[in-house]
C-alpha cells in the first residue's frame, strides 16, 4: 500500500477493514424506514413498548429536586472560651445582637436549663455586655462547667442567640443513633 506525501491514504483506499458492528448499507429501505418513523407512519416500532416518561420514577425524583430547600433558621458555631471567661461570638450571632464593631452593647438574656439565651429585643432580665471586640463575658455558672467548648447558635428571625455547652450535641447524637450498637 503506497502512502501519500502527507501520510494519508490515497483517495479510494481503505485504512482498515470495515467493522462488523458498524456496517451500513446505501439501501433505500433503511432511509424509507427512518423517514416513515419520523413522519408518524408505521416504522415497525410499537409505541406501547415505550415507558411513559411522565410517570417514570426517575423523572418524578428529578421533579422533587426542583423544589427549593427550606433555608436553615439557625446558624451554629462551636467556640472555646478564653481563660478570662470571655467568648468571641461568631459573626452571625453579632449581627443578630445588633453589635457594631468598636461599640460595646448590653443585651438581656435568661438561663434555660443548660444554656444562656440572649434576646436582642428584650429590655428586662440580666444584662450581658458584648464588648467592642465582639466578646461576651460568660456568666459564672456557665464558666464553672468542665467544658471549654461552647455551642453558639443565632436565629435572626427571632433575634435570639443561644450559648450552651457543646455536650448538648451528645444528646442529639444519642437520639440519632438510638438502637444502634
Amino acid at each position: 500500500m503506497s502512502r501519500s506525501a502527507g501520510g494519508l491514504q490515497p483517495a479510494g483506499q481503505s485504512v482498515s477493514p470495515p467493522s462488523p458492528t458498524a456496517q451500513w448499507s446505501d439501501s433505500h429501505e433503511l432511509i424509507e424506514f427512518l423517514l416513515a418513523a419520523l413522519a408518524g407512519g408505521d416504522g415497525g416500532a410499537d409505541p406501547g413498548d415505550m415507558p411513559d416518561l411522565r410517570s417514570s420514577t426517575a423523572l418524578r425524583q428529578l421533579a422533587d429536586l426542583g423544589r427549593d430547600p427550606v433555608p436553615p433558621r439557625w446558624s451554629w458555631a462551636v467556640r472555646t472560651w478564653e481563660p478570662g471567661g470571655r467568648i468571641r461570638l461568631p459573626a452571625p450571632a453579632l449581627a443578630v445582637l445588633g453589635h457594631q464593631r468598636g461599640v460595646a452593647r448590653t443585651v438581656h438574656g435568661v438561663c434555660r436549663r443548660t444554656g444562656l439565651v440572649l434576646d436582642a429585643t428584650r429590655t428586662d432580665g440580666p444584662g450581658f455586655v458584648v464588648g467592642p471586640d465582639g466578646r461576651l463575658l460568660l456568666p459564672a455558672w456557665l464558666r464553672r462547667t468542665a467544658e471549654r467548648s461552647l455551642l453558639v447558635g443565632a436565629e435572626a428571625g427571632r433575634s435570639l442567640v443561644v450559648v450552651a455547652p457543646a455536650s448538648v450535641l451528645d444528646a442529639i447524637g444519642d437520639l440519632l443513633t438510638a438502637g444502634r450498637s
